[in-house]
């Protein structure tokens, strides 16, 4: 017996070439390249502005600050420091972390139950269950805030 290899062949009716074969275009890397840059400029801004006192950032723009060593010797966490303090964010960190962990990860253990259940179990009307679990992913969550607040209403 011998070893026989196909040869590498290019679709002809389309006239695609293989992607090895196509040529690399730099305008949309450029293209891509600028639009990014422009999409994170104002973030920079913001994050450059939060670190200023209030009296710089009324006075120039954000940019000035990387341009003046007036400005850069001004940089300050007094703002965060602020905002921690007075607005207590530490308790809301913590409340937030109480009500995200259980709310991610109980409908993750769900979730991975109800697959294995899915893949490896038989059962009577699996199929019709797991058409109606799909199915009600359509369905965006606000549509069911109405019904369950009328529901809600109903048992005071």
């Amino acid at each position: 017996m011998s070893a026989t290899t196909a040869p590498a062949t290019t679709d002809t009716a389309s006239g695609a070439k293989p992607p090895e074969k196509m040529k690399k275009s730099w305008f949309p890397r450029i293209s891509m390249a600028i639009i990014a840059a422009l999409w994170t400029i104002p973030t920079l801004g913001l994050v450059v502005t939060s670190f200023r006192p209030l009296n710089d950032a009324e006075t120039s723009g954000w940019w000035a600050t990387f341009f003046s060593s007036e400005y850069l010797s001004n940089l300050t966490f007094s703002s965060y420091v602020e905002a921690i303090d007075k607005a207590s964010l530490d308790r809301a960190f913590v409340n937030s972390f109480a009500i995200t962990l259980p709310a991610t990860f109980i409908p993750i253990l769900i979730a991975a139950f109800a697959a294995y259940a899915f893949t490896f179990m038989e059962f009577k009307g699996r199929d019709v269950l797991f058409l109606a679990i799909v199915s009600l992913l359509v369905v965006p969550n606000y549509v069911a805030f109405v019904p369950i607040q009328k529901l809600y209403g109903q048992v005071g």
